[in-house]
């Protein structure tokens, strides 16, 4: 060991295994070691063992962390989660958030198959992933629904000038990523509000040995699931070997208008086990939708002549079923939709005064140690503002034609950016 002080210089921190694992205080294409020019130190110490695999490290000493594979499989796997939660949210109403199962993955692919991951990598890999099946959240719940309206007769999304769809996707992504830079300081270390997707990312990440455990666990649970889905269809025409849903309150005795149906599907579990409490939101609204509106409307006589006669507290099974799907239309569109406008525009109340302090943080400059930026410049928000709303604009106007005025595109484009 060599140590060299000057004066005044305070004897040097000690260095560890881990330390020098994790490449903390060495200087690139050394070993190991500490150096503080400005307290006058220059200490460099010989690796008590030969780096191992287990290390991770390159030969500068530095962890792996942005790598082709990295890059390649966060690509493809997000893809592959784009459309397997897309799928999902189709089924069951809501998005889940692809990072745990991105790094869970991660973990497998990059430390289990390959053998060469270390923690910065996979967290490259799941957020590249993440990144790529989070865009699904915006489109998932507003394009299938031209290809179920009609207009004379005809499907809407057979007239839809597609381009323009894809113009205002890539300006809801651009507008989002550009909203979120104000409000990053606000919410994370202002607020310091909790995000449990991402407190779950950094135990697994922190827990490489259960990231690999939790792959080998995933891969078992999509085979079991693809089973369990299997035997829920009907492949020959005599029938499924086990029902897709199954009426409890009828086995209960329930009253007809009091519906107690669950679906034998485990990805409603598996999404309810990911979303977590939030989730409960989709059960609080099937619950108000069965049990206070249906009913509600058969009371005051909002139903169709062929449901004048139906009584809530009967037993006629069949009759319930058929209106709860006739209703659907007015207590899941209109209502819902309803709730749903209320629901965006309270939070846009909400926020505003988070909104306005931290437009004002981003405005002051550096922060306070040191009058460093964390965050970019109003230029920068300006100028990403500025671009989705001319996408937003063009794509207005593109898939309006001559039916959608300047004004009218302009005042769609205020809108969908407000709303972002």
């Amino acid at each position: 060991m060599e140590r060299q002080r000057g004066a005044g210089a305070r004897p040097s921190p000690p260095v560890g295994p881990n330390a020098l694992r994790e490449g903390r205080g060495a200087p690139r294409g050394s070993p190991g070691g500490i150096r503080a020019p400005e307290l006058g130190i220059v200490q460099t110490v010989a690796p008590p063992f030969p780096p191992t695999t287990e290390q991770r490290v390159t030969p500068r000493g530095t962890y792996r962390e942005l790598t082709p594979q990295a890059l390649i499989g966060g690509v493809l796997v997000g893809l592959v989660l784009n459309m397997g939660i897309v799928f999902a949210g189709l089924q069951i109403g809501f998005t889940i958030v692809g990072s745990t199962v991105g790094a869970i993955i991660g973990f497998g692919i990059l430390r289990g198959i390959l053998r060469q991951g270390s923690i910065l990598e996979v967290n490259v890999f799941q957020t590249i992933a993440s990144s790529v099946n989070t865009v699904n959240s915006g489109i998932i719940f507003t394009i299938p629904v031209l290809f179920l309206l009609e207009r004379n007769g005809a499907r809407l999304s057979d007239s839809v000038n597609w381009s323009s769809v894809v113009m205002a996707g890539v300006a809801g992504s651009l507008l989002g990523v550009v909203m979120i830079i104000p409000l990053r300081r606000q919410i994370i270390d202002l607020e310091r509000l909790r995000f449990p997707s991402a407190i779950a990312v950094g135990t697994i990440l922190r827990s490489p040995g259960a990231g690999i455990e939790k792959a080998r666990l995933l891969t078992i649970g999509i085979v079991v699931a693809a089973v369990f889905t299997g035997l829920t269809l009907d492949w020959t025409g005599s029938g499924a070997v086990i029902a897709d849903s199954f009426h409890l309150g009828e086995a209960l005795g329930l009253p007809a208008g009091i519906r107690l149906v669950f679906a034998a599907s485990l990805l409603s579990l598996g999404a309810g086990f990911i979303a977590g409490r939030p989730g409960l939101a989709i059960l609080y609204g099937t619950l108000l939708n069965f049990w206070v509106l249906i009913p509600a409307c058969v009371w005051l006589g909002w139903v169709e002549p062929q449901f004048a006669t139906f009584s809530v507290f009967g037993d006629d099974y069949e009759a319930a079923d058929a209106l709860a799907n006739g209703f659907r239309n007015f207590t899941a569109n209109k209502v819902g939709i309803g709730m749903i406008l209320g629901g965006a525009i309270a939070g846009i109340v909400i926020a505003l005064p988070a909104l306005k302090a931290a437009l004002a943080s981003l405005r002051g400059g550096g922060d306070e140690a040191g009058g460093r930026r964390e965050e970019v410049s109003m230029n920068v928000v300006g100028t990403g503002t500025l671009i989705g709303g001319v996408l937003f604009f063009a794509a207005a106007k593109i898939s309006g034609g001559d039916a959608v005025s300047w004004v009218e595109a302009g005042l769609v484009t205020a809108a969908g950016i407000t709303w972002l």
